[in-house]
């Protein structure tokens, strides 16, 4: 799981410095989603919850200034990076 919490914390800094979003991974557990990379620094508040596949989340703590119209483009983004590294 090193390797892909590596990718993973990778995959966060670089969608960070391009879009200035902060977010982090879930391992999705049945209902609950258990922290599995990103940032350690985590709100008490979450913006949104997305769910990328059946066992992979991420939790975006802060949008930022992302439009709606961008929010699904970064999304998208980030499932196509998750499915080209089978997470």
């Amino acid at each position: 799981m090193t390797s892909n919490s590596n990718y993973l914390n990778e995959l966060i800094k670089e969608f960070k410095e391009e879009y200035k979003i902060s977010f982090w991974f879930a391992e999705i557990l049945g209902k609950r989603w258990s922290y599995l990379a990103g940032e350690r620094e985590i709100s008490d508040y979450i913006t949104e919850r997305i769910q990328l596949n059946e066992r992979l989340g991420m939790v975006v703590n802060d949008w930022g200034e992302i439009g709606e119209g961008e929010k699904g483009k970064i999304i998208s983004l980030v499932k196509e990076k998750i499915r080209e590294v089978k997470l």
